[in-house]
């Protein structure tokens, strides 16, 4: 009687709801309190989750027009859910003006990025994060993953190898267990020794 719960009760309460697939519900719960970045981190993880565009829309509506300035977290979650909806313009916009927000990208942003677009077979952009990714003190062999198994599947192997190599003095092992299957794992392996195999192979008969 007469204690008001806080915001961060109202958050585990929101949290514990969205685990349990039940977003919508968490939603309505949080219209009526005060919510704050990570309420709003917390709705968009649980709807991108539940593939759920509408309330990845309608939530983000309600970030922006609640003026709550965004930490790196969201950033990353809200990525994930535009790559879910297939807005890769937003997605490069919001990455792009993430040092406009004082944000800096960690090593989930950079993930986030390189496999979203790997995984659509946008190499190109993939490539150009990933070249941002190498210019930071940041060590992530997910990140190298992503990349490797993205090169891979667009057949581009010679190039593949030279980000192993790459993976490998920096002290990195590949992470086989990242890949969304057995086949994809066994036929991007496959390219990598093949394409080593006929290299060395080359040289032998020079």
């Amino acid at each position: 009687r007469g204690i008001h719960p806080s915001v961060v009760t109202y958050n585990a309460v929101v949290n514990g709801l969205s685990k349990y697939g039940r977003t919508k519900e968490a939603d309505e719960f949080a219209k009526n309190v005060t919510a704050d970045v990570i309420t709003y981190s917390t709705l968009l993880h649980g709807y991108t989750e539940e593939e759920n565009v509408l309330g990845i829309l309608q939530t983000k509506k309600r970030l922006e027009d609640a003026g709550i300035s965004m930490d790196v977290v969201m950033c990353n979650v809200l990525i994930r859910a535009l790559f879910m909806m297939g807005a890769f313009e937003d997605v490069y916009a919001l990455y792009k003006g993430m040092p406009e927000m004082d944000l800096v990208p960690n090593f989930v942003t950079y993930c986030t990025m390189i496999d979203g677009y790997c995984k659509v077979g946008r190499i190109d952009e993939a490539l150009e994060v990933f070249d941002d990714f190498r210019k930071t003190s940041i060590s992530s062999y997910e990140c190298y993953n992503s990349i490797i198994n993205g090169l891979c599947k667009k057949g581009m192997v010679e190039m593949a190898i030279e980000v192993l190599l790459e993976l490998d003095c920096n002290g990195l092992v590949l992470d086989t267990s990242t890949y969304s299957d057995e086949k994809e794992r066994v036929n991007c392996h496959m390219q990598v020794l093949l394409f080593t195999f006929e290299k060395a192979s080359l040289c032998c008969w020079e």
